[in-house]
């Protein structure tokens, strides 16, 4: 009687040391069927941010080049990257310092002051509030090179659980390239 009581006791503070060790960050953090915590920021079908030394881009801007939209199970939302190819085609990101930046649009649509943030290698997160000032989001911004970045954030989608748009941006030369 003695070993059941003790297996019973053992499993129960088994089970009491996994719930505590269990992820505290958010309790209904979207998971995949497969049971992988949900990442924002993970994306197969971009390369992921080069580690090592960080890339310079004080003073350099970036033009938009393309979006790719992808709910938690990877389905593209092309309906809403066709959307976001038009509003995003006016958008320019300038880097007034290593962990700075400013977006700036000709058409009026998303523009924003100087936003500091934190650069942690070759990623700049920095936060925006939008215009009516009832959502904050972070967008993280990856920088792959001198002619390439990555922005990506849910502004667009933050009513739809684990929907983020990726943005590319391209140097001027890059843009060029690309109308060819």
């Amino acid at each position: 009687m003695k070993k059941i009581i003790c297996l019973v006791l053992l499993a129960a503070l088994a089970i009491a040391s996994l719930t505590a060790c269990a992820d505290k960050s958010g309790s209904d953090t979207p998971k995949w069927e497969s049971g992988y915590t949900y990442n924002p920021y993970y994306n197969r079908f971009k390369p992921d941010a080069p580690e090592g030394k960080s890339i310079s881009v004080s003073g350099l801007s970036f033009y938009f080049l393309e979006s790719e939209i992808r709910d938690k199970d990877e389905i593209k939302l092309v309906a809403s990257e066709k959307s976001l190819n038009v509003l995003y085609m006016p958008v320019e990101v300038e880097f007034p310092s290593e962990s700075s930046v400013i977006f700036k649009d000709s058409s009026g649509f998303f523009n924003t002051e100087e936003l500091f943030g934190e650069r942690d290698g070759n990623v700049l997160t920095v936060k925006n509030t939008n215009e009516r000032g009832t959502y904050t989001y972070d967008i993280r911004i990856e920088i792959h090179g001198k002619d390439l970045i990555y922005v990506i954030h849910n502004a667009h989608h933050y009513d739809e659980p684990c929907t983020y748009a990726t943005l590319t941006f391209v140097s001027e030369e890059k843009l060029a390239e690309a109308a060819e």
